[in-house]
């Protein structure tokens, strides 16, 4: 025969010819219209009584993360957005440091712009040429060369009193920037405040022993450095690590 029987010994049994299983094939559905028939875990995933309440599809608006015990917004939950920051509270040794490097300013200011006035008077330059003469004595220069160098002087002396003057308000300047940045809380100001303090102190020190030692000079030198000492005290420096925060919380 071209087939084989239900029964070949070769082939087995049938496949199609009965249920594999030993089982009979299901027969109608016993939950009516439903064409899934049970469902395959024995009951409703969500409990008795039908669809679970909630479910989207199903007549029931879906859950909000509100409802489910989750932040509307980002974050985690009982987790509380931060306030607005406060600004910290000036102290006194700021402000004290504030004051102290502006009087120091004007005094500086004040010295400079006197010696600038004082070389334009008839009495400062004849007592200013009369230094210079001996000076150039000392040396041994001819007289040629005396006369040119008086010469010189006399003509340097105006253009000396404008630098003087000009270098007596840039150094107001960098006071006063230096002071109103302290003031706001800068770190950076402190540290340039802190190296123009020694080298004052530095051109200080190098008068007296040359034994050119000028009041003015002392007295704002003297407050420079009594600001910069301030401006390092332990609620200065406090200070300035918060507005360092805040800087760095507005960018």
């Amino acid at each position: 025969m071209s087939g084989t029987s239900p029964t070949d010994p070769q082939r087995g049994p049938n496949p199609y010819g009965q249920n594999p299983y030993g089982q009979e094939a299901p027969g109608p559905s016993p939950y009516g219209e439903n064409p899934y028939g049970a469902h395959p875990y024995g009951q409703a995933p969500y409990g008795q009584g039908g669809p679970a309440q909630g479910q989207p599809g199903q007549g029931h608006p879906a859950p909000s993360y509100a409802d489910q015990g989750y932040p509307a917004q980002g974050g985690w939950p009982g987790q509380q957005a931060p306030g607005p920051l406060t600004a910290p509270r000036r102290p006194g040794a700021i402000t004290a440091s504030f004051w102290l490097i502006l009087a120091g300013g004007l005094v500086l200011l004040a010295s400079t712009l006197l010696a600038a006035f004082a070389m334009t008077l008839p009495e400062s330059r004849a007592m200013l040429e009369q230094q210079m003469r001996e000076t150039y004595e000392q040396m041994g220069l001819p007289a040629d060369q005396l006369a040119q160098m008086e010469q010189m002087t006399d003509q340097l002396l105006p253009v000396m009193s404008v630098v003087a003057a000009a270098f007596g308000v840039v150094a107001f300047l960098v006071y006063l920037l230096i002071a109103l940045k302290i003031r706001k809380g800068s770190r950076a100001a402190r540290t340039v405040g802190t190296v123009l303090a020694a080298l004052s102190v530095l051109m200080i020190v190098t008068n007296l022993m040359m034994g050119a030692v000028n009041p003015f000079d002392l007295l704002w030198v003297g407050l420079g450095v009594a600001g910069i000492v301030m401006a390092f005290r332990p609620e200065a420096t406090e200070y300035m690590r918060l507005k360092a925060w805040e800087r760095a919380g507005t960018r």
